[in-house]
């Protein structure tokens, strides 16, 4: 599965990205349960799977539009209930509301959900090239070359520890 879901329906400035951590959480379970449904509407109930794509920017507000790592869009405002006009580079970088995103999702695992169904998660862009950081936002650069501390990085392999103990 790619999983490219948004995690939120709109942008929301002024928070943290750990004070969204419930947001995130409570997205991630409506999803794991729309997979069930769906499993279940092909009669495989407790067929594995991965999500052969995962991925969120550096950008803020990338959880709201995560297949959008640059450029713009509209976004509605969840304090205003108005669209605006989104650049994503202009939001700033925030390493840790993508790191919390993957938060969501483990402990939406762990507290209402069989862990062994989620049998993996590729995430789009790992890199050993630290130049990847000028043209890609996507990237969590990963091996000796690691010059960014990521908290991303964190994350997965909390994931790894909390359910892949054998890998």
């Amino acid at each position: 599965i790619n999983a490219y879901f948004p995690l939120r329906n709109g942008i929301i400035y002024g928070k943290k990205p750990d004070e969204l951590l419930p947001w995130f959480k409570n997205s991630w379970r409506s999803i794991l349960n729309d997979i069930d449904v769906f499993r279940k509407s092909i009669n495989a109930p407790h067929m594995p799977f991965i999500f052969t794509e995962l991925g969120y920017s550096v950008y803020r507000q990338s959880t709201v539009q995560p297949w959008l790592g640059g450029g713009f869009t509209t976004m509605q405002n969840l304090e205003t209930n108005e669209e605006e006009i989104i650049v994503m580079q202009e939001q700033g970088i925030d390493r840790r509301e993508r790191a919390v995103a993957v938060k969501g999702l483990r402990y939406a695992i762990r507290e209402f959900w069989d862990p062994k169904i989620l049998q993996g998660i590729l995430w789009w862009k790992l890199s050993t090239v630290p130049a990847h950081f000028r043209v890609e936002p996507f990237v969590l650069l990963i091996g000796k070359h690691q010059q960014i501390q990521d908290s991303l990085d964190e994350e997965l392999i909390d994931v790894k520890k909390q359910y892949y103990k054998e890998i």
